[in-house]
C-alpha cells in the first residue's frame, strides 16, 4: 500500500483551514456513502467491464451567494474494471484490477430551487485522486493469481466531476441528501498504455448547518 504524498497532506490542511474565511457565514458540514461504478476509458480501455465499489466521505461548504458556493471533501473510492479475453499462449482469462483512492474534491455548487422545501443543486469542479492501494488478479485454467501493483500505476490522478443532487429537511438543522456525479480521470494508470479512470457516483448522506 502506498504511502500518502506529502502534497496530499497540505491539500487537506487548506481544506481544513479554508472555514477560516471572513465569507462562510452559511457554512454546511455533511457526510454521504454510496458506491462507485467504475471502469476504464481511453485506447487500451476496450472491452473493460464495470466494477462496483464503496464510496464513502465527508465534505465542508459554505456561499458565496444565496446560490452559488464552493465544496471541499475528503472522499476514500474503490475504482477499477475488470474484462474477459484471449491471453496469448494461454486461452481465455479474466483480469480485474482494483485500485483504491483517498480523494480530495472541490466543487462548485448551484442552487436551483432556492426558497422552496426541496433544494436541488448541480456541481462541477476537479479531484485529486492519491492512490492508497492497488491490486491485480487473473483468473485463467481454474486458477486465480493475485498481487499488489507495485510501481506499476501512477500514484496521483486528476480528474473532473459534474452531477446533481436535491435535498430535504427533516430536523432543523439537518437535511438529507442524494446525490448522482460522474468522475473523469484525466491522467493514465500508467506511462505504457492509455487507461483512465470513469465512475459513476451514487451517493446518500447527512446535512448539517453550522450557520446563517
Amino acid at each position: 500500500m502506498n504511502r500518502l504524498p506529502r502534497r496530499a497532506l497540505s491539500a487537506l490542511a487548506f481544506v481544513l483551514l479554508a472555514g477560516t474565511a471572513p465569507e462562510a457565514l452559511h457554512a454546511q458540514l455533511a457526510v454521504h456513502g454510496g458506491i462507485a461504478a467504475s471502469t476504464f476509458g481511453g485506447e487500451d480501455a476496450e472491452g473493460a467491464d464495470t466494477r462496483t465499489g464503496l464510496h464513502i466521505g465527508a465534505s465542508w461548504a459554505f456561499s458565496f451567494s444565496r446560490a452559488l458556493g464552493l465544496r471541499v471533501g475528503l472522499d476514500y473510492t474503490q475504482k477499477g474494471a475488470g474484462g474477459e479475453g484471449e491471453i496469448v499462449g494461454v486461452g481465455e482469462g479474466e483480469a480485474v484490477l482494483e485500485v483504491e483512492y483517498l480523494e480530495l474534491p472541490l466543487l462548485l455548487q448551484y442552487s436551483l430551487l432556492e426558497g422552496s422545501s426541496v433544494g436541488l443543486h448541480v456541481l462541477a469542479g476537479p479531484v485529486v485522486s492519491f492512490e492508497t492501494g492497488c491490486t491485480g488478479r487473473v483468473s485463467l485454467a481454474g486458477e486465480t493469481f493475485s498481487g499488489d501493483c507495485g510501481e506499476e500505476t501512477e500514484d496521483l490522478d486528476l480528474g473532473v466531476a459534474a452531477g446533481a443532487g436535491f435535498s430535504l429537511p427533516v430536523a432543523s438543522p439537518v437535511d438529507i441528501t442524494l446525490e448522482a456525479l460522474y468522475n473523469f480521470g484525466l491522467r493514465s494508470l500508467n506511462d505504457e498504455g492509455d487507461l483512465k479512470n470513469r465512475a459513476f457516483l451514487i451517493r446518500a448522506g447527512a446535512r448539517l448547518a453550522l450557520g446563517g
